[in-house]
């Protein structure tokens, strides 16, 4: 009976020592933490959960949040410190192996973003946001292939995301799958109506010589963003490539309104206006162009040829030997061969 008593009593203590609020400490201080970072006051929430971190020091949930912390007020490495701290303690926290992809990413270090998104697979296979990331970082990077195959994944997980579909539609084109992007930005389009895949299935159309089909899809985007500068650009362009210059020049007007430090749309007004030989609006846009990218070589080569048609010889060597030093070539080659520029 007294030993029934004995253990009953340890029993007890044991109850009390773990249910205090001394031991539930580092819970209470994450929680306050959390509420400081809810509240925006993100240096509060640090100093917070750097006291939970001292109550306890294997707390992979504090390390966790103090990184998202650190992310959030511009300190990348203390972050990326913190969400290796909470993976070293607690290994299958994919939470943090996410945001310490984004936060790799962020900083360059692509491969080991690529890691990371690979150990969230590998620890959940179904996982979709770990094949959508690792997809779109594979884009951006331009491996397409990889980028393909983890589209592919995430549209076997979910097939009715239009996202997946127009992301794995630029993979396709990118690599001149042309007839595999045209059916994806056709899936996009149709479970979600978007500008942008308008407009990159305009691009793709005038890549493959649908003109018509372009220039309506172009025209769609805008319908549906008012304001989206590049379909005006890209309308333009193939207004221009079809010699339609004047209605080129003003899809451009608009793209320039909406965006005005845009150089490759003063070098393609450029171009509309020395087609129709206003050659002193040419010079002008060619000069913005110039202006917004320094080495804009290909309009310093056009600044240079209207010069030259303008009889400016000294201008136009000038622009043309620039050009010529930057990588494009011909208007130089074709001044120096004929005796005027040397």
């Amino acid at each position: 009976m007294k030993a029934i008593l004995r253990i009953n009593s340890i029993l007890f203590f044991l109850f009390v020592i773990l249910s205090s609020p001394a031991f539930a400490n580092h819970q209470m201080l994450l929680d306050e933490g959390l509420a400081e970072s809810a509240k925006g006051k993100t240096k509060e929430a640090i100093v917070i959960f750097t006291n939970a971190i001292k109550e306890k020091p294997d707390y992979a949930d504090a390390y966790y949040y103090r990184g998202l912390s650190y992310l959030a007020s511009g300190e990348g490495e203390n972050g990326i410190k913190d969400l290796s701290n909470a993976i070293k303690y607690q290994s299958n926290f994919i939470e943090a192996y996410l945001s310490r992809a984004l936060a790799y990413a962020a900083t360059g270090k692509i491969n080991e973003a690529l890691v990371d998104y690979s150990e969230v697979i590998r620890l959940r296979p179904n996982f979709i946001e770990g094949y959508s990331r690792r997809g779109e970082l594979y884009l951006t990077s331009g491996d397409h292939p990889k980028a393909i195959s983890d589209f592919t994944e995430a549209i076997r997980i979910n097939p009715k995301f239009m996202q997946f579909y127009f992301y794995r539609a630029l993979a396709y084109a990118a690599t001149g799958k042309n007839k595999e992007a045209l059916a994806d930005y056709n899936e996009a389009i149709k479970l979600s109506p978007n500008a942008d895949v308008y407009m990159n299935r305009g691009r793709l159309y005038a890549a493959m010589g649908e003109q018509q089909k372009a220039i309506s899809d172009f025209t769609e985007a805008i319908r549906l963003l008012p304001n989206h500068f590049l379909s005006y650009y890209y309308r333009g362009t193939v207004y221009y490539q079809d010699g339609q210059y004047n209605r080129a020049i003003a899809d451009i007007d608009e793209a320039l309104r909406l965006q005005p430090n845009f150089p490759e749309a003063f070098f393609l007004r450029a171009n509309a206006y020395m087609r129709l030989g206003q050659n002193l609006r040419a010079i002008d846009d060619f000069t913005k162009a110039i202006d917004l990218r320094k080495d804009y070589a290909d309009a310093l080569n056009g600044r240079g040829i209207v010069h030259m048609i303008m009889g400016n010889t000294l201008q136009g060597c000038q622009d043309l030997a620039n050009a010529n030093k930057l990588g494009v070539s011909n208007g130089f080659e074709w001044a120096t061969k004929e005796g005027i520029c040397k």
